[in-house]
């Protein structure tokens, strides 16, 4: 009896375990089914087309085969001092150039035909019409070639391992190799998002395919180089500079890549909407990390006793920031100044209603003037920063010696960085003005603001150097007051310290005019009213807001369901 019972009870307990197995894989399936449909349909759209996609299929295996031929290549190649001498710097730079060429080029691409066919076949307006918001869309595209990036970046993590056990590099210099990598692939990905939409012609849809052709072939050579040298040479910084570095590129790059993608969906946005406030925030934030960045390397790099040698001085940090902040509010400002100043009723039902709220967001709200004094006052923050915050957070750290040494630099740019940012402000009401007359005679898109603000410059070099070369029989003449518009050469002589008299002062008056009279005879402008939500919007928005259940028959109790409905006649006919 044991013997016949015992393979009874055997079974049971398998038949047991399988069913216990399938009914957790039954689970497992439900739950699988429940979060993918709240994903991103746009997401669970594109995983679904690229991963069967002719391109996806033959740049993964085409991945795996180009890994495979470089480890036995590369190996055979290092015989038979692969097993006394390092050997991983070789083996680095074969894998690093099969990961690039998908990572880098093949997946923006992609990611940018993705997104213009979306226009081009007419998709696009019925994506628009749906629930889904432009950020879901564009978040949706991203997501999926993420998705691409993450599936070869794992084909190639066995071979990377393989390498570093070769001996010969770092686990910083591999870290460092890796992130880099996987930081330029999403940004240059959001870079080609970002150009899809920029214009709707095939002529200029043709132009923005070549530009980002050539952008993306840019970067990955520039990238290449950097990661050569890293792989051949080690790491070239030092642990001070090496924090510097690591923490300016992925707070940048996190504040970049939000830019492009805030703009990429305000290009996706219908033009009743408002579309410069999440932009003007998003700049906002860039800003605030070059000002991280100045603020950082005041506080790390500086030559100390142990360390005298350093990779990059100081002054040329605080020179490279000041640029890039300069660089970013001068080509934006260009744009929204060129902003049209009609607010659609949409957009003036969102303006800020409290006396508080809009004295500190009106900036924030489209239109011309408001980008002219929104861009003036973030000149004026920044020439304040770089003149004595920087100071003042230097006293309260660094010691006397090493106080001094930043002070000076910081006084030796300051009056470049004053004088550029009075030029700006009297540059962007010209600009202003000029937009302005345009805009009577057609509509105008803000990328003409930057067109606009390249020929003022120009003319303001221009005008008054010729001018000087007529005088003097167009023989060489040295600097005098009559070349204040000049602001190239005025910059330039103060750069090399030459003496310019008083005209940084009579710029910044004139600026300090501009800034003033701007906000005096622009008071409607500047400060819009907001309108009132409309009764019937109002009740619409809220019958939007309500659950399916409340406006659901079938939801309802079929008592209160036939007690609301009035009592038919017997001459009534049903049809």
């Amino acid at each position: 009896m044991a013997t016949s019972e015992s393979p009874k009870l055997e079974q049971k307990t398998e038949s047991a375990a399988e069913r216990s197995a399938g009914h957790w894989l039954e689970r497992l399936d439900q739950w699988c089914h429940q979060v993918g449909d709240q994903l991103n349909p746009i997401l669970v759209k594109e995983t679904r087309q690229s991963l069967k996609s002719r391109q996806f299929i033959f740049t993964f295996f085409s991945l795996l085969a180009a890994a495979l031929a470089w480890t036995v290549v590369g190996s055979l190649s290092r015989m038979p001092q692969i097993y006394s001498t390092p050997s991983a710097p070789t083996l680095l730079l074969g894998y690093y150039a099969v990961l690039a060429i998908p990572m880098l080029m093949v997946v923006p691409l992609a990611a940018y035909r993705s997104l213009e066919v979306e226009i081009d076949d007419g998709t696009f307006e019925l994506l628009s019409i749906s629930t889904l918001s432009p950020w879901q869309i564009v978040l949706g595209k991203l997501a999926s070639s993420l998705l691409q990036i993450l599936l070869y970046f794992v084909v190639l993590l066995p071979c990377m391992s393989y390498a570093y056990s070769l001996r010969g590099v770092d686990l910083t210099e591999m870290a460092l190799m890796i992130s880099a990598v996987l930081g330029s692939a999403v940004l240059l990905t959001i870079l080609a998002l970002f150009m899809a939409p920029l214009t709707r012609s095939r002529t200029g849809r043709t132009l923005t395919l070549l530009a980002t052709v050539i952008a993306l072939l840019s970067a990955t050579t520039g990238i290449s180089f950097l990661m050569s040298d890293l792989i051949q040479n080690g790491n070239p910084f030092l642990e001070r500079q090496l924090f510097l570095v690591v923490a300016v590129c992925v707070s940048t790059g996190i504040a970049l890549g939000h830019l492009l993608l805030t703009a990429t969906a305000a290009q996706l946005t219908p033009e009743s909407e408002n579309r410069s406030t999440a932009i003007r925030r998003s700049l906002l934030l860039l800003s605030s990390t070059i000002v991280f960045a100045s603020a950082l390397a005041t506080l790390t790099v500086y030559p100390s006793r142990s360390r005298p040698y350093l990779l990059f001085s100081q002054e040329e940090i605080l020179f490279g920031t000041s640029i890039a902040s300069w660089v970013l509010w001068t080509i934006t400002g260009g744009m929204m100044v060129a902003e049209s100043s009609l607010l659609t009723p949409r957009v003036r039902r969102d303006l800020p209603g409290s006396i508080i709220s809009r004295t500190f967001s009106t900036w924030l709200t489209p239109g011309p003037v408001t980008g002219q004094i929104f861009v003036s006052m973030n000149a004026v923050i920044l020439v304040i920063w770089h003149g004595h915050g920087l100071k003042w957070l230097a006293s309260q750290v660094l010691e006397t010696n090493a106080y001094n040494s930043v002070s000076r630099k910081i006084d030796s740019i300051d009056e470049l960085n004053s004088t550029f940012a009075a030029y700006l402000l009297i540059t962007l009401l010209l600009n202003r003005w000029l937009c302005s007359m345009i805009r009577r005679k057609q509509n105008i898109r803000v990328e003409v603001g930057i067109a606009s603000l390249i020929a003022i410059t120009l003319m303001m070099v221009l005008i008054p150097y010729s001018i000087g070369l007529h005088f003097n029989e167009f023989r060489p003449y040295s600097y005098s007051t009559w070349q204040i518009s000049n602001w190239f050469w005025t910059l330039a002589a103060i750069s090399e310290g030459e003496d310019v008299g008083s005209t940084p002062l009579y710029v910044k008056s004139i600026a300090c005019m501009c800034l003033f009279g701007t906000l005096l005879f622009n008071a409607k402008l500047t400060r819009p009213t907001r309108t009132a939500l409309p009764k019937r919007v109002a009740e619409e928005s809220k019958k939007s807001r309500q659950p399916e259940g409340d406006n659901d028959i079938f939801g309802t109790d079929p008592k209160e369901f036939n007690a609301a409905q009035p009592p038919m006649d017997r001459g009534d006919s049903i049809e």
